[in-house]
């Protein structure tokens, strides 16, 4: 099987594997994911740049959910440098920039999880109001919404509380019904006041 051929199928298990984990939990997957990724790591440069991002984005994701999950800092860093060698080979405002930039903010929340440090959080507030306007609308506005609620938490400030609960309820109607994270979206609507 050649080096492309590999790479489109981890793209579509990685994909599989993160919707698995959205919906269920189940982390055998994402590990797996991860360990067959670093075998194909080293040859990644060597495929045509549109499947690289793909690949490298679907990297930093199971890196990122690896991290959600059992922390460690080397799983945050290796998301990071994925996501950063695929940017590299992004052209603006294509579809993979969109997904490149909604993964930056995710990844800048798990950090601000774990060092606590408020300009994560806001860097990642000014990523989705940039992506809310884009085909990453309800998604972008769930995101935000979550985001906003914890700087909430953080500083109190009223106005976030009510622009979370305002883009919570307008991604709770706008993402579709079997969307794995819409559980989420309307748990944090409802536990916001």
């Amino acid at each position: 099987m050649r080096l492309e051929d590999f790479l489109r199928h981890f793209v579509a298990a990685a994909e599989a594997a993160d919707l698995r984990f959205a919906r269920t939990q189940h982390t055998g997957d994402i590990r797996a994911g991860i360990e067959l990724w670093e075998q194909l790591a080293d040859a990644v440069d060597e495929a045509p740049p549109e499947l690289g991002v793909r690949a490298r984005l679907a990297a930093a994701a199971l890196y990122s959910r690896r991290f959600e999950v059992q922390g460690g800092a080397g799983d945050l860093v290796a998301a990071r440098r994925e996501l950063d060698a695929a940017r590299e080979h992004i052209a603006p405002g294509s579809r993979a920039d969109f997904q490149a930039r909604m993964a930056l903010a995710a990844w800048l929340v798990l950090r601000y999880r774990a060092e606590r440090e408020p300009a994560d959080l806001d860097a990642a507030i000014a990523l989705w109001r940039e992506l809310r306007p884009t085909p990453a609308g309800a998604l972008a506005a769930a995101n935000l919404g979550r985001a906003l609620l914890a700087r909430f938490s953080l500083t109190g400030e009223r106005a976030d509380l009510e622009e979370a609960q305002r883009l919570l309820g307008v991604a709770s109607s706008e993402m579709p019904r079997d969307h794995p994270a819409l559980p989420d979206v309307r748990l944090a609507l409802r536990t916001s006041g």
